[in-house]
């Protein structure tokens, strides 16, 4: 792609968004936490997906979560601003 390095054309999709969302995060004084991980983790195996079925996704293979319904909303919304994610919305539905 234009404008991107030798060292970034060598990662997989999953190091880029990883390495977009930590520069983001660093930049901003966050950490990229546990939680933020596993969702993201969770949210680049799917397609197009809603918050709801993302959490849900994540309750079934992770047991002992800490996650709740806010925390994915939130972490979706910040994927949106790093430029990961879009957000779209069919009727009531958002999915991203």
């Amino acid at each position: 792609m234009i404008g991107e390095t030798i060292e970034e054309m060598s990662l997989n999709g999953s190091e880029k968004e990883t390495r977009r969302l930590r520069d983001h995060l660093s930049k901003n004084g966050l950490k990229l936490t546990q939680q933020r991980e596993v969702i993201l983790g969770a949210f680049l195996k799917a397609d197009h997906i809603t918050a709801e079925e993302l959490y849900r996704e994540i309750s079934r293979k992770k047991k002992n979560h800490n996650l709740g319904l806010a925390t994915i909303y939130r972490t979706l919304n910040l994927f949106c601003e790093v430029g990961i994610a879009q957000q779209r919305r069919f009727g009531d539905t958002r999915t991203f």
